[in-house]
């Protein structure tokens, strides 16, 4: 019951994103195997959660709930 989206960029289009060696650097690895899993770092997922949410016109509330929580979780503001 998991859901997996991969993605070559964070963002349609052009503009400006961090490189793949920044991301990289702040790279968070999952738990829930005994594989690595390599996911986005919390920053980096806030700001991609935030940036598809106003994209997608916020079509899903749960979206909006992943974003509380991770702002109730903490979050490092002076890296967002």
């Amino acid at each position: 019951q998991i859901k997996i989206e991969i993605h070559w960029r964070l963002h349609p289009g052009p503009g400006k994103e961090p490189s793949f060696e920044a991301l990289w650097e702040r790279k968070r690895t999952s738990t829930l195997t005994s594989e690595s899993i390599y996911q986005l770092g919390r920053e980096d997922l806030f700001l991609f959660l935030i940036s598809h949410g106003a994209r997608h016109g916020w079509s899903r509330l749960r979206w909006l709930l992943d974003i509380n929580q991770m702002v109730k979780q903490g979050l490092d503001w002076k890296e967002v």
